[in-house]
């Protein structure tokens, strides 16, 4: 049945079918460089015939090789800093400089993947390394158009706010390198987790920053990295929650914090 399947699918691509399944795999191939046209494509070579499209040999070396040169060349022309880069590219550009460089050929599997906590730490987790966070960076872009803000005008609610407790002046765009490394409101939930932050200070220097936010989602301690991502989370959405203008007690937010992380370290 599998085999008719393919002979007829076989058939549809030279009677002219460009959506079928034996056309788009074949003009990919074409497209990584794998396969010559005049082998497979009957415009451009009338003898092609359905013979020859099943005698035709795909090596998955070649693929292979030719889709890591495919996505090398990809990231390799991605902006280096994503808070200057261009709107088209943003989050490749984030992830590359801030959360995990990319590595053609690489076989080391990133440490996050052999964690083993929560599912609700690990996919608060995953959600910031891959950019589906709540953060302002993203949730004032996924807006519609009319309601959309320019990225410079998407501020952390927590610092950037007159009125906050956290409030230093100033506006920050509520990024995740902000998140991470500059906000003071986390500054003591950074200082309770040393083996992943370290010394860590906030700094303006665009190199040290990126190798210390990739140090950071690096770390030996990813399971220490995955509380900490959640519990500074569950923190901001805490102090997000209050009446605008509302006196934060920290010790008192954290301390109702620290039930909602110990509830699901139980779960």
């Amino acid at each position: 049945l599998a085999h008719c399947a393919w002979v007829a699918d076989i058939d549809l691509m030279l009677g002219g079918c460009r959506e079928c399944w034996t056309y788009r795999l074949l003009h990919t191939m074409y497209q990584l460089g794998v396969l010559n046209r005049t082998t497979w494509d009957h415009r451009v070579n009338s003898d092609v015939d359905r013979q020859c499209i099943m005698h035709l040999e795909l090596v998955p070396e070649s693929i292979q090789d030719a889709l890591l040169g495919k996505m090398a060349s990809r990231w390799a022309a991605r902006h280096a800093d994503p808070r200057t880069a261009p709107s088209g590219g943003l989050e490749m550009c984030t992830h590359a400089a801030w959360v995990l460089q990319f590595q053609a050929g690489s076989t080391v599997v990133p440490k996050h993947l052999k964690l083993c906590v929560s599912f609700v730490v690990l996919q608060c987790l995953a959600k910031l390394r891959l950019g589906w966070h709540q953060l302002q960076i993203r949730s004032d872009r996924i807006k519609n158009v009319a309601t959309r803000k320019p990225r410079a005008e998407r501020l952390c609610r927590l610092c950037s706010t007159a009125g906050s407790a956290f409030h230093t002046g100033g506006g920050c765009v509520e990024d995740v390198r902000h998140f991470l490394l500059e906000c003071p409101a986390y500054q003591h939930l950074r200082a309770k987790f040393p083996c992943v932050f370290g010394n860590v200070q906030p700094n303006s220097e665009t190199q040290s920053a990126h190798s210390r936010l990739l140090s950071i989602f690096d770390c030996d301690q990813q399971d220490q990295l995955a509380h900490v991502v959640y519990t500074m989370t569950v923190f901001r959405n805490n102090c997000l929650s209050l009446p605008h203008g509302s006196h934060v007690v920290v010790d008192s937010a954290q301390q109702i914090v620290e039930e909602d992380v110990e509830l699901v370290r139980l779960q």
